[in-house]
């Protein structure tokens, strides 16, 4: 089973929090709402507590079940940033009675070979920056997390792996793969930044939008790969008012 942080009461409804590659605490901004939820912080394959271990797809599906069934839970929400967003996609898909809505952030949906082998060759480049201890001590200064977090954040990025950044890729979710999305019937609210590659991240969470009325896409201004954390106060009220079933107005 993979390794999982809970905050607040299980009485409360469950949220489960599918992390970006190398950071577990994606949506620490959000954990103030332990109050009324009860949050669960999965680290998956590749990621946090899991960090040394070799992400696969059918692992971490497999892997966010477990957790499910282990809660004892009915039906969870869920909110997925990036890595997480694309696996959140795929639960959806293959197993849609267990959710109750869902918020879907940067998920790369569409994989034409020749731009995946291109990010893999600069993710690769740019591996060293999750390693560096300056690097993460100042992702966590930016967020605002405690000591405690920020000691965790640290000491789990120790043990990235270089050779996820593949699998992160190739072993990812084409939606090209994933028609049934198009008859989930969860309410789904898609979110990406403008700032993002508008063929590949921008046009992902659109499609989302046009595959199935369910679901909400907003390309949200100002933002990059960065919403649940970056002017965090922004994603907090719309990720409040949609995950309490509130009314929910476009951007």
């Amino acid at each position: 089973m993979l390794y999982y942080r809970e905050f607040g009461d299980r009485k409360n409804p469950t949220i489960l929090f599918l992390p970006g590659a190398g950071m577990a605490q994606t949506f620490y901004c959000q954990y103030p709402y332990a109050d009324r939820f009860h949050l669960v912080e999965v680290h998956l394959l590749g990621t946090g507590e899991e960090a040394a271990q070799r992400w696969t797809l059918r692992g971490n599906i497999q892997g966010v079940l477990e957790i499910i069934a282990e809660i004892g839970k009915e039906k969870v929400s869920i909110a997925g940033f990036s890595m997480g967003a694309q696996l959140a996609v795929a639960l959806l898909c293959e197993a849609p009675e267990k959710f109750d809505r869902a918020i879907i952030i940067s998920a790369w949906l569409i994989k034409p070979p020749k731009e995946v082998k291109k990010l893999c060759r600069l993710m690769k480049l740019t591996f060293f920056l999750e390693n560096a201890a300056w690097f993460a001590k100042r992702q966590a200064k930016q967020m605002g997390m405690d000591a405690r977090t920020t000691a965790d954040f640290l000491r789990q990025g120790k043990n990235n792996r270089r050779d996820n950044y593949d699998a992160y890729s190739w072993d990812g979710v084409d939606i090209e793969k994933y028609s049934q999305f198009a008859q989930v019937k969860v309410p789904m609210l898609a979110l990406v930044g403008e700032k993002e590659n508008k063929e590949i991240m921008v046009e992902s969470t659109l499609r989302l939008g046009r595959m199935n009325p369910n679901c909400i896409s907003q390309v949200w201004p100002g933002h990059a790969h960065d919403i649940p954390y970056v002017r965090p106060e922004e994603f907090n009220r719309v990720f409040l008012e949609f995950m309490t079933g509130a009314p929910h107005q476009a951007k």
